[in-house]
């Protein structure tokens, strides 16, 4: 009869110990921090809306950015619908001394990894301007709806925050920005 010594048994339990987790925090809850930056391109259609029977102009934006961070490398493309706020108020999403200018009624992410594993999602926010400064505070918040290879059945939220947006050129219609994208990943 053989005799496993104390360190074998431990290093055996401990093993097991970090599969049995490992394999619970794969199929729980995961915290997501990408960091991105990238192109913003504004106004890629105008058109018109009707917010509480008025007329209020819309516009749709494209992003093309590029991520890292906690789940890997990805390209990240989403696209938003804005409807502008006639006029600004001050909203509860928005810092203190800021001003809603337009509501992001959809925005559609989706974030391609180099594995060319897929992770979906869609929310909405807000953009906000102190007139005072002409500063802009832009806040999307949304869930995943889905996605592919490691991400198949994922759900949970993520919220978008901008550190720069920084018009490129006079007709300001391509902004390059910087910002984090954090949440939650539940499968």
């Amino acid at each position: 009869m053989r005799t496993t010594s104390f360190i074998g048994r431990l290093c055996v339990a401990l093993s097991l110990a970090m599969l049995i987790g490992a394999s619970a925090a794969h199929a729980g809850e995961r915290t997501v921090w990408m960091r991105f930056a990238g192109a913003l391109l504004q106004n890629v259609e105008q058109t018109e809306t009707t917010v509480d029977s008025s007329t209020v102009p819309a516009t749709k934006g494209a992003v093309h950015v590029r991520a890292w961070g906690n789940l890997g490398r990805a390209d990240i493309t989403g696209l938003a619908l804005e409807v502008a706020t006639l006029p600004p108020a001050p909203d509860s999403a928005c810092p203190g001394g800021f001003f809603k200018v337009a509501e992001i009624v959809e925005n559609n992410i989706v974030l391609t990894f180099t594995d060319l594993s897929l992770l979906y999602g869609e929310g909405g926010g807000v953009i906000c301007v102190d007139f005072s400064t002409g500063e802009v505070f832009t806040a999307i918040d949304g869930h995943w709806s889905g996605g592919t290879q490691r991400f198949r059945g994922a759900g949970g939220d993520w919220s978008i925050r901008f550190d720069e947006a920084v018009p490129v050129g006079d007709a300001a219609s391509v902004l390059a920005e910087t910002g984090m994208l954090r949440g939650t990943l539940v499968r």
